[in-house]
């Protein structure tokens, strides 16, 4: 079979052996225990109250009165006395 390589790639420049030195922090204090305490559910709210009220009636305007007068009643027609 052919066999195709690309030449590998040009390795990194060697960097000299250093002393590194890591100051990791001490380990955390422990968390405080936690106490987790249920509330008792609050009791169901009371019922709405609603209050219905009449308003008031304002000043009453002042109401100016007409008064017509009927006509004088019509007198009776004189009698006539006929005798037949």
């Amino acid at each position: 079979p052919l066999v195709l390589r690309e030449r590998p790639p040009i390795p990194p420049p060697v960097i000299a052996s250093q002393t590194v030195i890591r100051r990791l922090p001490g380990l955390p204090v422990p968390p405080r225990s936690v106490i987790i305490e249920r509330v008792p559910p609050p009791p169901p709210r009371p019922r709405d109250i609603l209050m219905e009220r009449w308003i008031p009636y304002g000043p009453q305007a002042k109401r100016r009165t007409l008064v017509q007068r009927a006509a004088a009643p019509l007198p009776y027609p004189a009698p006539r006395n006929v005798i037949i």
